[in-house]
């Protein structure tokens, strides 16, 4: 499989043992809030930890999420979703959670900005893409620190299973021609 160092972290595959961890953060209905996924329950993480264990880094037409680790610990702080678009190889849309305890320490910039460095360098993509609920400054804040431009609002076009409503979304994007690590 992968294992990708950065300074504080490794992005790896997850595995059933991250379990504990991955239920915690990703039972939350905050922590689910804004990312267009479901709240987790024991039998969802666990299958969708066996299935995510089992695939490579990139796959067309399929998201992949990989775990984030922190190399001192060796403890699971959150995941990074990757998709190469099926109408394009060379696109990737990025999605990401962080565990509650760990946000608003530089984990998610440091593995969005490692993620990016291996997809255009290694995997030759053109253009990653992020799209944010307009609830969410900290996500959008987090994609411009990274260096991605808003490229569009699309209005009501986000529901919000929770508060059973619709809402806008923002759509970053980043060239790998404008990516500096």
């Amino acid at each position: 499989m992968y294992s990708i160092p950065g300074d504080r972290i490794r992005l790896r595959p997850l595995r059933p043992s991250d379990f504990p961890v991955f239920l915690e953060y990703r039972a939350d209905p905050a922590v689910c809030r804004y990312q267009g996924f479901e709240v987790f329950d024991e039998e969802m993480a666990h299958s969708f930890l066996e299935e995510q264990s089992q695939m490579p880094l990139a796959v067309h037409g399929t998201w992949v999420n990989v775990a984030v680790e922190d190399q001192a610990s060796g403890q699971l702080v959150g995941d990074v979703a990757t998709h190469i678009l099926e109408k394009n190889e060379q696109l990737v849309e990025l999605g990401y959670t962080i565990h509650p305890a760990r946000q608003g320490q530089g984990y998610a910039t440091e593995a969005l900005r490692l993620m990016l460095k291996t997809l255009f360098r290694a995997h030759h993509i053109h253009k990653a893409i992020a799209e944010v609920d307009i609830r969410n400054p900290a996500s959008f804040r987090l994609l411009e620190r990274v260096g991605f431009q808003r490229e569009a609002h699309f209005r009501k076009s986000f529901y919000d299973p929770q508060d059973q409503a619709w809402f806008d979304e923002y759509v970053y994007g980043l060239l790998a021609s404008e990516f500096t690590v």
